[in-house]
């Protein structure tokens, strides 16, 4: 059953941003064509290029903030919405409710980064993409590799990845919790939701700075860095170490935000 949730929620957000990626792909491809005449048509393509441009930051725009409005649009209609009294009738416990949701709303936002990205590449002309030596970019790549470990770039690569998509997770649950909190009250639940949006972040943020306070400075880094060329591989450890502590903290945060939202579903739930 929670696979169909997990479908139907993905196809209800996905389907409201499938023509929006079109554009946005359209544009790009567009300032492509037009970029690669610059050189010979002169100041009219100039100006048009200039209008693209702006048209492609435009959309750029309108998709991260429509991608954020229709992950929370999604979850606060369909569970405290007009919606919730359907919802709830599921023969569905609400921790799956609330995981479908979480679940389709981070592979919405994988998915419209990896548009942005991939429209960012198209938007380069196709005459530029020739001249790019790819021989040092593919040697470089295998030199990453080969260093795989710990305590190396390619592990801190992958660290900031996961790093990145730990925050993308704890700031939707952070949000579900905020609007769980804000339904709580009989007035003004959408003001208060995101006024338990910036409490919660903001003791977030606190407590984690309380914990990690010292764990990590710039000075120690330096210092790490200046003794010599190979103690590079200790000092990008050390990230490693301190990106890992804190992804175990912040995983633990998710979990107490995702059980309280839950627990809030099942026992305090206001559908007036």
């Amino acid at each position: 059953m929670l696979g169909h949730l997990f479908y139907y929620d993905f196809r209800e957000t996905g389907r409201k941003l499938g023509m929006m990626y079109l554009a946005f792909a359209a544009c790009c491809l567009l300032t492509n064509l037009f970029l690669g005449t610059l050189s010979t048509t002169g100041s009219a393509a100039e100006i048009i290029n200039g209008i693209l441009l702006l048209i492609d930051f435009a959309l750029f725009v309108a998709i991260i903030v429509l991608t954020v409005v229709v992950c929370i649009e999604r979850f606060y209609k369909n569970c405290y919405g007009p919606e919730g009294y359907l919802t709830f009738t599921l023969p569905v416990k609400p921790w799956q409710i609330l995981l479908s949701k979480t679940l389709s709303s981070a592979l919405l936002i994988i998915c419209t980064l990896a548009v942005i990205c991939g429209g960012v590449l198209l938007a380069v002309p196709f005459n530029t993409w020739n001249s790019i030596d790819m021989s040092d970019m593919v040697a470089a790549f295998e030199q990453g590799l080969q260093a795989v470990g710990a305590g190396n770039a390619a592990g801190l690569a992958l660290n900031i990845l996961g790093a990145v998509a730990r925050n993308l997770f704890v700031t939707i649950l952070a949000i579900y919790l905020a609007i769980s909190i804000g339904q709580l009250f009989h007035d003004h639940k959408v003001a208060l939701s995101f006024v338990f949006f910036f409490v919660i972040q903001s003791v977030i943020g606190l407590l984690t700075s309380l914990l990690f306070a010292g764990t990590m400075n710039m000075s120690d880094i330096l210092s790490t860095y200046q003794q010599s060329v190979d103690s590079l591989d200790s000092l990008i450890g050390m990230i490693n170490t301190f990106i890992g502590l804190q992804s175990l903290w912040m995983m633990a945060i998710a979990a107490a935000m995702f059980f309280g939202t839950d627990y809030i579903m099942r026992k305090h739930l206001n559908l007036e």
